[in-house]
């Protein structure tokens, strides 16, 4: 290619930019209550997590990525992610009360794609 001199205009052709990321949408209820208003923590990410909710650190930041959302009022929620060769592995936890005693209730839904640009729907979970 020869070189252009400045204040000329030069057709590089047709290209597209467009965004990394796409949406990850559900909603959250409980089978007894119906929707959950109170806020239910969402965790997207490629690795596994077993139990409570990962503690957030230096290395949970430079390792595998975790995007994290919280349900609405209206039990929806939406979770902003990067487009992924793996699929993503959804994670909901509600925190919830028996008797006197704090009670984490997890659900996970595994092999979730996102392509950027899109919305990813109904990845919902229901408690008992």
């Amino acid at each position: 290619m020869a070189a252009t001199a400045i204040g000329f205009n030069t057709n590089a052709g047709d290209f597209r930019i467009s965004g990394a990321m796409g949406k990850i949408t559900g909603t959250v209820s409980t089978t007894s209550e119906g929707i959950i208003k109170t806020g239910v923590l969402v965790v997207v990410t490629t690795a596994a997590i077993s139990g409570a909710p990962p503690a957030i650190s230096s290395q949970t930041l430079t390792g595998m990525p975790y995007y994290m959302a919280n349900s609405y009022e209206d039990g929806t929620y939406s979770a902003e992610v990067r487009e992924s060769a793996e699929d993503y592995n959804v994670y909901a936890y509600y925190f919830s009360f028996t008797g006197d005693t704090p009670v984490i209730n997890s659900s996970s839904t595994a092999n979730v794609s996102v392509t950027a640009g899109s919305t990813t729907a109904n990845v919902n979970f229901t408690w008992p």
